[in-house]
C-alpha cells in the first residue's frame, strides 16, 4: 500500500490568503509542479513537511483552525458532505448509513439508545465490525 494522502487544491487557495505558497513549498522542498494536477497527493512525510513550512513562515498559530472552519470544496462524495453538515455525530452517521444502503454492496448502520451510539458495517468479507461510542 502506498503512503499517499490527498492534499486538496483548496488548501493552497486558502493558504494563499495568509502565506506565500511558493515560498512555503520551497521551504518544504516540494516542487510546485506536484500540485498542478487535478487531485494532488503527497506522502505523509511531505504532508507534514508542508505544514511545518507553513508554521515556519510565521503565520498566526490559529491558521489551521481557521482553514478547518471552512469546508473544503474538493469533496466529491455527496454523503461525506451531507454528514459533515449534520448537527450531530449521530445524524451524520444516519445520513452515511442511508447513502450506503442505497448505493453500496457493503452494509452500514447505526442506532442510538440511551446516549449510546452503535455502528456496524458488513459486506463481502465474512467479518462484521461493530463500534460503540
Amino acid at each position: 500500500m502506498a503512503d499517499l494522502v490527498p492534499i486538496p487544491l483548496a488548501v493552497f487557495d486558502r493558504l494563499a490568503r495568509a502565506v506565500d505558497v511558493d515560498s512555503v513549498l520551497r521551504r518544504a522542498k516540494l516542487p510546485r509542479s506536484r500540485f498542478r494536477v487535478a487531485k494532488p497527493q503527497g506522502t505523509t512525510a511531505e504532508f507534514f513537511a508542508l505544514w511545518r513550512a507553513v508554521e515556519q513562515s510565521g503565520v498566526d498559530a490559529d491558521l489551521g483552525l481557521r482553514l478547518g472552519v471552512e469546508a473544503l470544496s474538493d469533496y466529491e462524495d455527496v454523503a461525506i458532505v451531507a454528514a459533515l453538515h449534520s448537527a450531530t455525530l449521530g445524524e451524520g452517521l444516519q445520513k452515511l448509513a442511508r447513502y450506503k444502503r442505497l448505493v453500496c454492496p457493503r452494509g452500514f448502520g447505526s442506532t442510538s439508545t440511551a446516549g449510546r451510539l452503535d455502528c456496524a458495517s458488513s459486506g463481502s468479507s465474512p467479518r462484521r465490525t461493530r463500534r460503540r461510542w
